[in-house]
């Protein structure tokens, strides 16, 4: 990443992802970006519910720029959030080839709030703002930091249950709320295996992985996941070809 980024020289970095279930290194994307002078930006939308409850690294320690969707593990409304710095430059950037304009403020905040109203975005909805200021005052107590505790559990008793029956984990295991299996060694693709059954989690359409999230559907995130009985459940099932994939929850 760092050479093609000394070869590109972009203005603006990007970190985050959708299916990756490890810790993100935004140390060495903030030093890249340091010596490129570039803006570095992260979308952390699939695991913000685990930032707020800090249950995983932190993007604000070393970005410039912070997006996220409301309505997934935040389990807010459908929407998104932008966070961007202000004030004074809190470091020095472009050691080389700096696109920067010399100066020693951020200006995000015009240029930001002006790209999304009245650029792309119309008037805002009074009960969508009054959902996501619910929904982010119940991230805010030790209830929620305790339900993203019980879920990184859940995602990684799960996962060590389908590697103790010889399922292939992309990554070999998860660190936060979703794992990648590898479907290639029951024959089979993710895109196949979606198409031949019912799943009763979040799935993401890779051509040989299926992307599972314990805690997608914030209707079925607050309950308890027994993961014994799932992962078994799916196991058996692809192996004997019955492709129908589903998870049992308890209360």
């Amino acid at each position: 990443m760092e050479e093609k980024a000394m070869d590109f020289r972009p203005k603006i970095l990007i970190c985050g992802g959708s299916s990756y279930p490890r810790e993100w290194d935004y140390a060495t994307f903030r030093q890249v970006a340091d010596k490129i002078g570039a803006v570095l930006m992260c979308d952390m939308a699939h695991i913000s519910g685990l930032v707020a409850a800090k249950e995983c690294l932190s993007p604000f320690d070393y970005c410039d720029i912070v997006t996220s969707t409301t309505h997934k593990s935040l389990r807010g409304p459908r929407g998104g959030i932008i966070f961007y710095r202000k004030g004074p430059k809190l470091r020095k950037q472009g050691m080389l080839l700096s696109h920067s304009d010399g100066s020693s403020h951020y200006d995000f905040e015009e240029k930001i709030n002006f790209a999304v109203h009245p650029s792309t975005q119309g008037g805002p909805h009074n009960n969508h703002i009054a959902a996501l200021a619910i929904a982010l005052k119940q991230v805010a107590t030790p209830e929620y930091k305790a339900y993203m505790q019980l879920v990184r559990k859940n995602a990684q008793a799960l996962a060590s249950a389908l590697l103790r029956r010889k399922c292939r984990l992309v990554t070999g295991g998860t660190d936060n709320h979703l794992l990648l299996w590898d479907l290639t060694t029951c024959g089979l693709t993710g895109i196949i295996f979606l198409s031949l059954h019912n799943v009763y989690i979040s799935s993401s359409r890779f051509s040989f992985c299926l992307c599972i999230e314990v805690n997608s559907n914030p209707a079925l995130a607050v309950l308890h996941f027994d993961h014994r009985a799932s992962s078994f459940f799916l196991h058996f099932n692809i192996n004997g070809f019955f492709f129908r994939c589903k998870v049992s929850f308890i209360t």
